[in-house]
């Protein structure tokens, strides 16, 4: 009874620790959060200047779109949360509007081809497609394409919906280009060889 009682606690403890993450300051992140996501998030966080030598480390990358970076960071947070099976669907859903909006900012506001612009791309399409909203997620993993041709993540995650949908004639072709631009991706290969019809 008493060991019931302790997790009716812990599980009550953790719900409401959902809604003040849903809720809480956005530029608010937590050490088990910045562990799981990119680096730099890490060093951009409520500071917008960006100064010292993790700034300038950074900056030699990205220019002055670092500025941004921290749009970005808390959608990869946003979708990180969603994640958790006991989240409703209301607000896994507000998760993924939240994630789409941060990384339109990106889009919107940093130059086009800054270096992280099709994982950006890529990550708006990732959240579209949690969204169902298919056509939005087409157009977003097309553009990563665009901007990197090589970048294989923009064709399997796509083509894994299409095959869903027994779209084969348009999974087929979509993997043949990824793995004409990205020969070594066994990703690419995988989805390919398991395509109705493929060499046995």
């Amino acid at each position: 009874m008493l060991l019931a009682a302790v997790i009716l606690c812990g599980s009550t403890a953790m719900a409401h620790a959902q809604q003040l993450d849903l809720t809480r300051r956005r530029g608010s992140f937590t050490e088990y959060e910045l562990a799981r996501l990119p680096a730099y998030c890490r060093d951009i966080q409520g500071t917008p200047g960006y100064n010292g030598a993790r700034g300038k480390h950074w900056r030699s990358m990205m220019g002055n779109d670092l500025q941004h970076m921290h749009h970005y960071c808390r959608g990869l947070r946003d979708m990180m949360f969603a994640e958790n099976p006991t989240l409703k669907a209301a607000d896994r859903r507000f998760l993924w509007e939240r994630a789409t909006n941060e990384f339109a900012y990106i889009i919107r506001n940093a130059r086009p081809r800054m270096i992280l612009m099709p994982e950006v791309h890529y990550r708006q399409g990732e959240a579209y497609l949690l969204l169902d909203k298919l056509g939005e997620a087409d157009k977003a993993f097309r553009r990563a394409r665009e901007l990197k041709p090589d970048y294989w993540p923009a064709y399997t995650l796509w083509a894994d919906r299409l095959i869903e949908l027994r779209m084969y004639d348009q999974a087929r072709p979509l993997l043949e280009e990824g793995l004409r631009h990205s020969p070594g991706s066994e990703e690419i290969r995988q989805r390919l060889a398991k395509l109705p019809g493929a060499p046995g």
